[in-house]
């Protein structure tokens, strides 16, 4: 019998990014302790998974900032590993801000191993996104963004997001990239402390009204369809539209892989043996 966990995730400790988002956490709040990524025993481990029959919806390689920056060698070897064990997962997804499209070796890499390419982006305006994260790299004008097999667009829901003409703009996106397969529109979420980046969040963010307004928008386009969580919306046959109005739920039957140990949600690190009891969440 399979013991099931929502996803698996890689998240890098060191902090590698290109971008200069006004609402990083990340940057500021958090301690990078390991500049070197340690990852020898992850085979071993995901035998031990396979071995006691554990089961993931999903993988995700992300990691603090941009996960292509992160050396070839050390993309290349969790690539093939985890290909090797591709039955535990449903599928395998790699996190970008969009570096990765600049660096012919990776990109081909990560689209061999991975099923779904996921680019957080802030609008889809190009000039307004490359404005907001001051990112002086055009992402929309690389070649190799069109030969990705499968892309899932994450937009946060910021004033920027161009709402009375959202409709008009991710249609013609969708033309011009057909591998767009998800939209995932979710709401930054404001962590109440008083630094510079969520002071940021909370003035930019998009009011409920507004959230409200662009739902009843899509819904005069789209077919619409709920559940406990989100909004989905049919764009067309092979894109769907994911409207996260409450901002990102705490994922937590997830495990999280840092340096060869495992972690919750919480980094708190877990007890192997009720890991593969398939009780530590």
């Amino acid at each position: 019998m399979k013991k099931n966990y929502d996803g698996l995730a890689i998240f890098f400790e060191s902090f590698l990014c290109d971008k200069n988002c006004p609402y990083c956490i990340a940057k500021d709040n958090i301690q990078f302790l390991n500049e070197n990524e340690n990852f020898d025993k992850l085979e071993e481990l995901l035998k031990r998974f396979s071995e006691n029959g554990l089961h993931f919806d999903k993988f995700i390689l992300s990691g603090n900032g941009e996960t292509s920056l992160q050396s070839y060698e050390t993309l290349e070897r969790i690539a093939h590993i985890i290909f090797k064990y591709q039955h535990l997962f449903d599928s395998r997804r790699f996190y970008t801000s969009g570096n990765l499209f600049f660096d012919n070796q990776k990109f081909e890499l990560v689209n061999q191993y991975f099923d779904q390419i996921n680019i957080m982006v802030n609008s889809l305006n190009p000039e307004l996104d490359m404005q907001i994260t001051k990112y002086d790299k055009a992402i929309w004008k690389n070649h190799n963004i069109k030969q990705a097999k499968n892309i899932k667009l994450d937009i946060s829901l910021t004033k920027y997001l161009d709402v009375k003409t959202f409709v008009e703009d991710i249609e013609e996106r969708l033309k011009l990239f057909p591998n767009i397969k998800k939209i995932k529109l979710k709401r930054l979420k404001y962590h109440g402390e008083e630094t510079k980046q969520s002071k940021w969040i909370k003035e930019n963010r998009l009011s409920e009204k507004d959230i409200d307004e662009l739902g009843d928008e899509l819904s005069r386009h789209y077919p619409k369809y709920t559940n406990s969580k989100d909004s989905y919306f049919k764009i067309n046959e092979d894109c769907n539209l994911i409207l996260n109005a409450a901002g990102r739920k705490n994922p937590t039957k997830w495990i999280f892989i840092k340096n060869d140990k495992v972690f919750n949600y919480y980094d708190e690190e877990l007890q192997m043996e009720k890991v593969l009891r398939g009780e530590a969440l």
